[in-house]
């Protein structure tokens, strides 16, 4: 919401500093016309004004665009200042008066925009000062005028129209962004549904696949090399028997948990196949590969599962090996088979082992 209400208070301060500029402009282009019997006082006025809003406009480019504050607000003494210009610039051109003095309107309906209609009373307070004061220097007698009074009133009403049509907008604003998070975060869980496996939350074997193509070719673009681990529990299926489903399922949660806490971020783990796991590391040769793997291996043999009011001890084999890619458009890919295999091997060799292999495997035509 924070994101939405800066974007459209910054866009009403460009507008109003757009608009300021112009003025300089118009002021320039009647200069004769509006100050007649005050040509020496109003050149005066111009230059100061002219530095004014120029002074507005590098500080307002310096914040918003050189140093990126989304959160611009503008200094509401400023503001008010432009009130006070607008008044000198009615005082010199006295002649056109009660013609331009329906400039505070526009005013005040900029105001209440950039200021959320957090001062209503304040800015319609402040106009309507402006403006008796300015009736005075004009006519004195004028003050009593019917035209006068409505007028005044006037200022109140539109302020306080403005509060209302502000305050409706910001309860919508609020109700979109609500509904906007809202939806983000329903499809941020709908991607998870998709991509992650719903017991371990670890990614599932669709995308586990995807990242796999993926640093394939990013390794063959950049002739670096990758490594591949398939780590599998030992004896799972005995665990199912012995002590059901649901606590074969709680092991499985718990030690992917551990695997993703012993991997880095730019790892990629995913539930592979029933009890076994596959880990991609990017950049990484199948030595350091291991010994991360080994170290998952030592925590997972020593941390003790709770299973039914019994403390069990789980063990896991693994097989790691490295690739490169050198050719794109590769047909074979002998990677996943030589892992599996180092993984059978480890089984075979009494478990509860991680094998890896120096030979780095070559994806290619």
């Amino acid at each position: 919401m924070n994101n939405i209400h800066d974007f459209r208070s910054r866009v009403i301060y460009e507008f109003y500093l757009g608009l300021q500029i112009m003025s300089i402009f118009g002021i320039l282009l009647f200069y004769k016309y509006l100050f007649q019997n005050e040509l020496k006082y109003s050149l005066v006025f111009i230059i100061v004004y002219t530095s004014f809003v120029i002074l507005k406009v590098a500080q307002f480019v310096y914040k918003v665009y050189l140093k990126g504050e989304e959160d611009f607000q503008p200094f509401i003494w400023s503001v008010f200042l432009d009130g006070i210009f607008l008044c000198f610039f009615l005082y010199l051109a006295h002649d056109y008066f009660y013609i331009l003095s329906d400039l505070f309107y526009i005013y005040l309906v900029i105001l209440s925009m950039m200021f959320n209609h957090k001062l209503p009373m304040a800015c319609s307070s402040f106009i309507a000062i402006c403006y008796i004061i300015l009736v005075i220097i004009q006519d004195n007698m004028a003050l009593a005028s019917l035209a006068v009074i409505i007028k005044v009133l006037l200022f109140y009403l539109l302020g306080h129209i403005m509060t209302t049509i502000i305050n409706a907008i910001n309860i919508l604003e609020s109700r979109t962004c609500y509904m906007y998070d809202d939806l983000e975060q329903k499809n941020h869980l709908l991607s998870e549904m998709v991509t992650k496996d719903f017991l371990t939350n670890l990614y599932n074997h669709k995308t586990f696949y995807k990242y796999y193509k993926e640093l394939i070719l990013r390794s063959c673009q950049s002739k670096t090399a990758f490594s591949l681990a398939i780590l599998d529990i030992d004896d799972f299926k005995k665990i199912n028997d012995t002590y059901g489903h649901l606590a074969g399922d709680k092991i499985l949660q718990e030690i992917s948990s551990l695997i993703q806490d012993n991997i880095r971020m730019t790892d990629v783990a995913a539930r592979y196949g029933g009890e076994e796991f596959a880990i991609l590391f990017p950049d990484t040769s199948a030595q350091d590969t291991a010994v991360i793997c080994e170290r998952i291996r030592n925590i997972i043999e020593t941390h003790v599962f709770n299973i039914d009011n019994q403390s069990i001890t789980i063990t896991i084999s693994g097989g790691v090996a490295g690739g490169i890619c050198t050719d794109p458009y590769y047909r074979q890919n002998k990677l996943f088979e030589f892992v599996d295999q180092l993984l059978y091997k480890a089984k075979s060799e009494g478990k509860n082992r991680v094998l890896y292999s120096h030979e780095l495997i070559i994806i290619t035509e």
